[in-house]
């Protein structure tokens, strides 16, 4: 299954994320920041299943 085939080629990386936290809550927003890109990728993911035509992936390549 090749998601993401309708991509354009150029695709924008974030690198490096700098927030400004307090010591007190370092943990805590490492922890949100862990969380907030694994949802991010989450989203692009079914976004991409979406948005594949259906003789790209089938039922059977679905499944």
């Amino acid at each position: 299954m090749n998601i993401g085939i309708n991509k354009a080629s150029t695709l924008f990386v974030v690198k490096t994320l700098i927030l400004r936290v307090s010591r007190k809550n370092k943990a805590k927003a490492e922890e949100k920041a862990k969380l907030g890109k694994i949802l991010a990728e989450a989203q692009n993911f079914s976004r991409d299943l979406v948005n594949t035509p259906a003789n790209v992936i089938n039922p059977e390549k679905l499944a």
